[in-house]
């Protein structure tokens, strides 16, 4: 009872008694045992099933204790940045601003004299670009605070459900995700059959990052691999398919991916599955996992045919 639970707890009591009783049998022979040989066990095996139950409930209270905690200190450090994050734009705003008239003055100041230090034009229009990248690494941590505070939900927000294009679902999280080109060039998404879905748009977008973050670390990762989305009509439901090429999960964790606080890194929280598993249910469908370690990982996202 302290390590498993009731049904399991149950199971092993009975083969144990099975097996002790058919030891006893080979050396002994067979023995009748009388109701008070029987009633002392049962009391004994009473006691010990009701001690260890009792451990067995203290440690799963100090589990949910520790759980509570790790959200409360999550979601009060996801907060806490959103200050920095919130002046880090403020300044690339500026530097979008002014920084090309700045670039501009410059080098029309070193084509009329040649005192002025000169700045080569790579060197120029590399700092041209530093506000746009200043911009993609702010929106990708602002998209981690958003989904790690909407992961740690223990229930889906009441939000209203409408119906959508699933294809135009999967475009809007692209272009919200703040992916480098490198990183939008390892994605394929095939148009297909498109199909209607009835769902909250912002909740499926973080269905959609969790399963494009797992991706393309382990994509990284592997340092192989590329991202394929495509979708499947059925008669009974419809299926989205988020396939990559890169690490794979091993099959001693597939079973576990989806439970809460299960993470197979050292710094994966165990909430990012784990809410897209409860959006899914939430919304009617499932979410479903196919993989093989070493060549790929295969995310199935099945919706309610809609009538």
């Amino acid at each position: 009872m302290l390590i498993t639970n009731w049904i399991t707890f149950i199971l092993f009591l009975l083969i144990g008694v099975s097996l002790g009783a058919f030891a006893h049998y080979l050396v002994a022979g067979p023995t009748y045992l009388n109701m008070e040989v029987l009633g002392g066990a049962f009391v004994n095996y009473l006691w010990a099933a009701i001690i260890a139950a009792i451990f067995a409930q203290r440690k799963e209270n100090i589990q949910n204790i520790k759980q509570k905690s790790l959200k409360m200190q999550a979601a009060a450090i996801a907060h806490e940045m959103r200050t920095p994050l919130s002046a880090v734009k403020h300044i690339v705003n500026g530097l979008k601003l002014h920084l090309p008239t700045l670039i501009n003055t410059q080098q029309t100041a070193q084509e009329k004299d040649q005192n002025i230090p000169y700045i080569s034009k790579n060197k120029l229009q590399s700092l041209e670009g530093m506000p746009t990248k200043l911009e993609t690494i702010a929106g990708s941590a602002s998209n981690v605070i958003d989904m790690l505070l909407m992961n740690l939900r223990e229930n889906p927000p009441e939000a209203v459900l409408v119906k959508c294009s699933m294809l135009d679902c999967v475009e809007i999280a692209l272009n919200a995700y703040s992916l480098t080109n490198q990183e939008r060039n390892l994605i394929s998404v095939e148009r297909g059959e498109d199909f209607e879905i009835k769902a909250n748009q912002d909740l499926l977008k973080h269905v959609f990052f969790n399963l494009l973050k797992n991706s393309l670390y382990y994509v990284k990762a592997a340092k192989k691999g590329k991202i394929s989305i495509w979708t499947e009509k059925g008669q009974q439901v419809n299926k989205l398919h988020f396939k990559d090429t890169g690490k794979g999960i091993s099959k001693e964790s597939l079973p576990h991916i989806f439970n809460q606080f299960y993470s197979r890194t050292d710094h994966g929280t165990g909430v990012g599955l784990a809410f897209c598993k409860m959006v899914m249910q939430h919304l009617g469908g499932d979410i479903t996992c196919d993989s093989v370690e070493g060549e790929f990982t295969q995310f199935t996202l099945t919706f309610p045919v809609l009538k």
